[in-house]
């Protein structure tokens, strides 16, 4: 218990008095090697030091054991417990979390705890959905509508449509109707299964490159080369890791068609690809990501910013927050529009994606915070909203940031009165006032008086956008004067997280902690773990590495467990195991 006690203190002596706004949180629910589960709880605000300095910070807030049900009212009450004892309730803020039903439930039993307590939260408001679960239910739909799915979850042997007798008159739907992604699949489950096959194709590509074995199939008159690299298999759940591996069978197409030529492999002959199935496949990796350029001769690159681009785009900051996620998202459905329209034979597919993309778009509306997070970034503002969107939405955007403007003109008038006149004219007011001198310093305080909301906006509005790449921190920092709502605003809304991958790092963490000769650690010790592992790495964390799948978890072999997000120092658990023995017995 005193593990718990001290890290406890730590956080809630000096963080929260550090942090003028409001603090926001990413949750979700986590089983170990017991199936026990445990609710994970980050929360992100923005410190300002005492030379008013800010910076981003974040915290494991806790890790704990959950007991019976896992409801939305009976989560709402152990998150309220939760927050309570590092005093933090208070400065609640946004959540978010997944898309499952429960979270809804979660947040709208939450709202009615904090109702009683005075505390102002709208469920509906403070709900962000995960942006990287969102591309990842979308795209899975569009996958269960190109091949089967459930052959990426099944070791067991895909067994194929035997192919055209004729492949130069095979249509486009008979190509499909073979499922070129499972025999891509099956392909590279029978080559990565055996060492000697591994070492064969090395030797194939290696002696093709030689002696100029391997022509381009656009151009079959042109000798190529093919990189001496290794196929990859997709991951269970993981949209990106498919995209990988096709790509790289694409690159590899010439040594695996001449692999699977050899009549050692005639047991593998029938995953043979006619020149069909590999466009059909290729149309596929098109849709997942940029398109190759031999088939985008008619069409701008920059139009097409799909899954695995904007996937990357937000893996280059290390906290992805919600200031991009409506610019992604609406590049994400435009790209999937246009290469619908370019290509018809695709839209069958993008169709079903953006079916999906539109409903949790229009999820976007219940909350201002993604079009608040968007017009405080100083680099994006109102420009975006601007050039993208029609006049009536352009109207509802502003009226939505205004009137949070007043909001918050409201509260700081509620909070400090006298804040409503500078400080510095009192005394010559009431000197004024006692020799009847009443234009004494008028003037001057007219000049003074604070802005009002509409000037304060345009005047923002107005001001050139700033560079991308920009520190943000450090323009709100230098203008905090300038525009002390939109600074107050900021503070609220920058530190929201677009993804829950926050907590997913946890779990990973906690994987190593929670091996199984260390499966006994008592809950209480487990959370101290985790929340000292947090603590000792967060000036190291990346909340996007776990975004994109590694080339390496997706060479290992099948029957081992993948840890995709498992980026932790083996000294620190080496240090943390130590400390963890002594209670290892105690249930």
């Amino acid at each position: 218990m005193i593990y718990k006690l001290l890290v406890l203190a730590l956080l809630t002596y000096g963080l929260w008095q550090r942090a003028p706004g409001q603090v926001s949180f990413t949750a979700d629910i986590w089983s170990n090697q017991s199936r026990y589960p445990f609710l994970a709880v980050t929360g992100h605000w923005i410190s300002k030091d005492e030379n008013g300095g800010l910076d981003y910070n974040c915290a494991l807030l806790a890790f704990h054991r959950v007991r019976g049900s896992h409801n939305g009212e009976r989560l709402a009450r152990i998150v309220i417990h939760l927050l309570d004892r590092v005093d933090v309730t208070v400065k609640i803020g946004h959540w978010t979390l997944d898309n499952a039903s429960v979270n809804t439930k979660f947040l709208e039993s939450l709202e009615v705890i904090l109702k009683d307590r005075d505390i102002p939260f709208d469920a509906k408001d403070r709900q962000i959905m995960c942006f990287p679960h969102v591309i990842n239910i979308t795209v899975e739909h569009v996958t269960d509508s190109f091949t089967d799915k459930q052959l990426a979850d099944d070791d067991s042997e895909f067994h194929a449509i035997l192919p055209p007798r004729d492949p130069d008159e095979q249509t486009h739907e008979e190509a499909r109707a073979r499922d070129p992604i499972a025999l891509c699949r099956s392909t590279v489950v029978a080559i990565r299964a055996s060492g000697k096959r591994r070492d064969h194709l090395e030797e194939i590509i290696q002696d093709g490159n030689a002696k100029g074995w391997f022509k381009d199939p656009e151009q079959p008159e042109k000798v190529i080369k093919v990189k001496n690299l290794e196929l990859l298999r997709d991951v269970k759940t993981r949209w990106d890791a498919l995209y990988k591996m096709i790509r790289r069978f694409r690159e590899m197409r010439p040594a695996c068609d001449y692999f699977l030529a050899q009549p050692m492999n005639k047991d593998l002959s029938k995953y043979r690809m006619t020149d069909q199935e590999w466009k059909a496949l290729q149309d596929f990796e098109v849709i997942l990501s940029v398109c190759p350029m031999h088939v985008m001769k008619q069409i701008k690159p920059d139009l097409f910013q799909v899954p695995h681009a904007v996937q990357m785009a937000l893996c280059r900051e290390r906290t992805p927050v919600l200031s991009d996620v409506v610019p992604a998202f609406e590049l994400f459905m435009s790209s999937w529009e246009q290469l619908g329209q370019m290509h018809p034979h695709l839209a069958q597919y993008t169709n079903v994606g953006l079916e999906w993309a539109v409903k949790y778009y229009e999820k976007m509306d219940l909350t201002r915070a993604y079009i608040v997070a968007m017009f405080l970034n100083p680099s994006i503002r109102m420009s975006w909203i601007e050039r993208n969107w029609d006049d009536r939405y352009i109207t509802r955007a502003q009226t939505v940031i205004k009137e949070l403007m007043e909001e918050y003109r409201a509260r700081t008038a509620q909070s400090s009165p006298s804040s409503r006149r500078p400080q510095k004219h009192v005394f010559l007011n009431d000197l004024a006032a006692k020799y009847g001198i009443r234009d004494m310093v008028a003037s001057d305080l007219d000049d003074r008086l604070p802005q009002t909301v509409d000037a304060e906006y345009s005047a923002y509005v107005a001001e050139e956008l700033s560079e991308v790449g920009t520190d943000t921190l450090k323009f709100w920092q230098l203008n905090q004067t300038r525009y002390p709502t939109l600074f107050a605003m900021m503070l609220d809304y920058l530190p929201i997280q677009a993804s829950a991958v926050p907590c997913e790092r946890v779990f990973s963490s906690s994987a190593e902690t929670d091996t199984r000769r260390r499966n006994r650690i008592h809950a209480v010790l487990m959370e101290a773990l985790q929340m000292i592992k947090f603590s000792l790495r967060q000036k190291r964390l990346d909340f996007t590495a776990g975004l994109e799948t590694p080339d390496a978890d997706m060479m290992v072999p099948m029957d081992e467990e993948i840890n995709v997000l498992a980026q932790a120092e083996a000294g620190i658990d080496a240090i943390l195991a130590l400390v963890g023995r002594g209670d290892e017995d105690d249930m």
